[in-house]
This record gives structure tokens, C-alpha cells and sequence, in this order.
């Protein structure tokens, strides 16, 4: 088990802005959740589609074709 200071020790951090992370109070730094997931080895969900926020395209309908 890894504990904070451990974690903000290796990722050159101090320990109130990985406390933040895991309580949801520090603001998004890329750079620093990047660091945590090369550390520890795990993926952590962004919250982005995986589509990237791109509007999904409706099939459209020949004339010809029925429905």
C-alpha cells in the first residue's frame, strides 16, 4: 500500500495537492494526474468520451430504401 507522502514524494509534489485530488477539492492538473498514473501503473478515468466530445453522425435514409 502506498501512502500519500509517499506518492507525492515520488511524483515531486507536496502532500496536500494529492490529499486534494483524492478528497475532489484540487483543481484538474494533467501533468500531476499523468505523474500519479506512471507512478502507480493505473489508468484514471477522465470523465471524457471516448469520442472526444465529436457529434454522432445519423445515418441517412435513401430514397429508395424502406424502413
Amino acid at each position: 500500500m502506498l501512502t500519500q507522502a509517499e506518492l507525492a514524494m515520488a511524483c515531486s509534489v507536496k502532500t496536500y495537492e494529492i490529499s486534494g485530488i483524492e478528497n475532489g477539492t484540487a483543481y484538474y492538473d494533467p501533468n500531476l494526474i499523468n505523474m500519479i498514473e506512471k507512478y502507480t501503473g493505473i489508468h484514471i478515468e477522465r470523465g471524457r468520451e471516448k469520442d472526444h466530445g465529436k457529434k454522432k453522425r445519423k445515418k441517412r435514409k435513401k430514397e429508395n430504401e424502406v424502413w
